[in-house]
């Protein structure tokens, strides 16, 4: 496969035997003198040269004119040059038989005058099957073999860890080494990606033997399906992939016409494809390292969601399910068995309850302290155990004393419960290491931070899910319905258009695939509309007809419940007077005269097409409530019935359809079956199609199916 063959290849950038640094300097300021320093900081066990013009020395390595001069070839070099002088560089160390490059120099593909530059150096390695880490990155390096093909200041001593990191943003790597949080695996900077990408690294990570925890932090994904892959690999030998994406505000997004694109943006699409590979997804990099130290340091993965707490603070208690409840941490409620045993432990007037406080006599009581946390641990509704205890830097000699005691106590409560169990310090920022370390060398995460450390509690419990029930294998195309032949129509319909699709050749798509929108008929002028309302039968609907005007709603041209034929001629001459104002000289087309459809839950139903991802399935609530909620739900395609009928519980709208405040349950299995329908059209000609929203789809009440009241299909320029 061509992906093992890039991990073979990856191995000259991480496990070299030999290096050369490019652009060795003697200056301690400058950028090779920095690799050079790192390679003696990790003691690098291979074999080192250094290339400079005129030295013969630096920093206590060999140094020779040229890579073409060196007694031997090597297999990777680190260039320290200017952009317009790493081609001609590399070019060089690749005929003396370099197989790898880390390549440091900013001025190729991010900056508009850079983009040929980079080609040239992508071409050169596709020739010659080299790869490259960069350009325009820190390196990377490998602190399992102490090899450190990076441009940046390291700490004095790194010890090899379990954590591999992979960041587009040479920031990310310095954050992450930097917060003493980690023992690393290896450390890649990627930067622009020419040669290799996160999806690349990631692969390599899931057969690295040292490393368990693979933590991203990602600008774009330039590889999807090969991302995908890797991430699945990982998954299959349980290592958690935790990512955080970054670009993600509205500025990113493109203008979007129909609704369904003003609904979901980049970072749902990304959020979608990650969720689908059993990718762990946080927002930012403190939630990023307490993600990644629970992973890291975990014992063993939950069995279940039920989170049970020791505290010794009401107040803090309180704090925590605050915060609990809007992350989605799940405390239960306790056992009668726990909660009788908690009594027997626990002061008369202490407040069973989950999380529990201990009370501040627990503080000086380590055995009535043992008691409590044991009876929480032995609760058939606790699948993972945590202790509330803060332990900032700055703690006097009473507190001091008072962590270190709880500390001990946790781990030796902890050896007679085989529960995962963690503990967190309500304060983000250092901690009191003494007594965290003595947590931390039994195995116990020592999390920063309520808000975050819950979150990364939240990942934990998502991550074990994912584990005990298996990702979903990513579908093949779709077993759409319509034949071959069929199919070659529709394209060919499409490829006919261009910009909006005619509502009757619309209507022509979708009959295909069974997918009815609401029958009318269009006139041009007030009697043919009463003319038309008289065969369909009162109340209907009045839709104003252009292809200029996308949201008619918005320029006064759908009225609805309209009972007789007064109300019709009169409903016909404001919606002329409302359209004419609001868009001026726009070209009317004609009146569409429809049934009104009374009750029912009004649903969209979409998709955008993504430049990264293919074609995307949206749901969410309808009609007006589109923008009134601004909540929807996103599936990539192809994608399974039990997939597109999960969005819906992900929005308010699974709440509506099952019968909010009394009203009689809606049709769900109606609306599933639609997405399965939309699903096979957007499997067979999605790539056609640009935008496509069905709003509303009224939902009727059980048993009584769908309608789908509006439709309009925007073709893919």
């Amino acid at each position: 496969m061509e992906r093992d063959g890039t991990i073979e290849a990856i191995d000259f950038l991480l496990r070299p035997r030999s290096v050369a640094v490019i652009g060795a300097s003697d200056r301690k300021s400058a950028m090779g003198n920095t690799v050079l320093q790192n390679f003696n900081r990790l003691k690098y066990g291979g074999t080192l040269y250094a290339i400079h013009p005129r030295h013969t020395e630096v920093e206590g390595y060999p140094c020779f004119p040229s890579v073409e001069v060196l007694p031997e070839p090597v297999d990777a070099v680190a260039i320290a040059l200017s952009s317009e002088k790493v081609v001609p560089a590399l070019e060089q160390a690749i005929n003396a038989g370099a197989r790898a490059a880390a390549i440091f120099a900013s001025g190729f593909s991010e900056v508009s005058d850079g983009k040929e530059l980079e080609e040239d150096l992508r071409l050169l390695c596709s020739k010659h099957d080299v790869k490259v880490v960069g350009p325009n990155c820190l390196g990377l390096l490998n602190v399992t073999t102490k090899m450190p093909l990076y441009s940046s200041a390291l700490p004095d001593e790194m010890v090899p860890g379990n954590v591999a990191v992979i960041s587009q943003s040479g920031s990310g790597c310095i954050a992450m080494i930097c917060s003493g949080r980690f023992d690393f695996s290896f450390v890649v900077s990627s930067g622009n990606e020419a040669t290799t990408t996160a999806a690349d690294y990631v692969a390599y990570a899931s057969r690295d033997d040292a490393t368990e925890v693979i933590a991203v932090v990602a600008e774009s994904i330039r590889d999807p399906h090969g991302f995908g892959e890797a991430a699945d690999a990982a998954l299959a030998k349980n290592k958690p992939v935790v990512v955080l994406k970054i670009g993600r505000s509205s500025k990113g997004m493109k203008a979007a016409a129909a609704h369904t694109g003003s609904l979901i943006g980049p970072f749902e699409e990304y959020r979608a494809f990650f969720e689908g590979h059993g990718v762990i997804v946080v927002d930012d990099l403190d939630e990023l390292m307490e993600t990644v130290d629970l992973f890291r340091r975990v014992r063993s993965l939950p069995t279940g969601d039920g989170v049970g707490l020791m505290n010794l603070s009401g107040g803090i208690n309180a704090l925590i399910c605050d915060v609990a409840d809007k992350v989605g941490v799940d405390f239960p409620l306790l056992a009668d068995v726990t909660r009788t045993r908690l009594k027997e432990v626990l002061p008369d007037y202490a407040s069973i309850s989950n999380p529990l406080d201990g009370t501040g006599v627990a503080v000086f009581d380590m055995e009535m302290y043992t008691g409590a946390l044991e009876a929480i641990a032995a609760d058939p509704g606790v699948n993972l155990v945590g202790v509330s205890q803060d332990m900032p830097a700055g703690l006097d000699p009473v507190h001091i004393e008072t962590a270190r005691r709880v500390a001990r106590t946790v781990v030796d409560a902890a050896t007679r419960f085989d529960k995962p169990i963690f503990l967190i310090t309500n304060v983000g920022g250092s901690v009191f290491d003494p007594a965290a370390d003595i947590l931390r060398a039994a195995g116990i995460p020592v999390l920063q931070g309520t808000h975050e450390g819950l979150l990364a509690i939240k990942h934990l419990g998502e991550y074990a899910r994912i584990v005990r029930a298996g990702v979903e294998t990513p579908p093949g195309p779709s077993a759409s319905p319509v034949d071959e032949a069929t199919r070659k129509e529709i394209r060919s319909l499409l490829s006919r258009n261009e910009g909006i699709l005619p509502a009757a050749e619309a209507a022509k798509l979708f009959g295909v695939y069974g997918i009815e929108i609401l029958r009318g008929t269009v006139v041009t002028d007030a009697d043919q509309a009463v003319e038309a309302a008289g065969r369909i039968g009162y109340p209907v609907v009045l839709k104003v007809e252009s292809s200029g005007i996308l949201h008619k709603t918005e320029v006064g041209g759908v009225i609805t419940d309209i009972g007789d034929e007064d109300s019709l001629r009169a409903a016909h001459s404001q919606m002329k007077d409302d359209v004419q104002r609001a868009v001026p000289g726009e070209k009317i087309d004609g009146y569409l005269v429809q049934p009104m459809v009374s009750g029912g839950v009004e649903a969209i139903v979409g998709s955008r097409r993504s430049d990264l991802f293919g074609s995307t399935m949206v749901v969410g609530p309808g009609g007006i409530l589109v923008e009134l909620l601004d909540s929807a739900a996103i599936a990539l395609i192809p994608a399974s019935k039990q997939s597109l009928s999960a969005l819906v519980d992900e929005t308010p709208l699974g709440k509506l359809l099952a019968g909010y405040r009394g009203v009689p349950p809606a049709d769900r299995g109606a609306l599933e079956d639609l997405l399965l329908s939309v699903g096979h059209l957007l499997s067979d000609v999605g790539d056609l199609i640009e935008e496509l929203d069905l709003n509303p789809v009224s939902v009727l009440a059980a048993g009584r199916g769908v309608r789908v009241l509006d439709a309009l299909v925007i073709l893919k320029a």
